[in-house]
């Protein structure tokens, strides 16, 4: 990792991979996996969200 920046970043993908098979796994139907990055986008959109109903008033 020391020689190269992107083996941390490949170790990390790589245990995510795993993570995914295992939640595959469970026969529950019931499950949505929403990638961290929707799910900050979605929170900053709340964010923008108050900030003009504050602005409204």
């Amino acid at each position: 990792m020391a020689k190269n920046a992107q083996a941390a970043e490949f170790l990390l993908i790589k245990e995510r991979i795993v993570a995914f098979n295992e939640m595959a796994k469970n026969p529950s139907k019931d499950k949505i996996i929403i990638p961290y990055e929707t799910s900050e986008f979605i929170g900053g959109l709340s964010v923008i969200k108050d900030f003009l109903r504050k602005n409204e008033k």
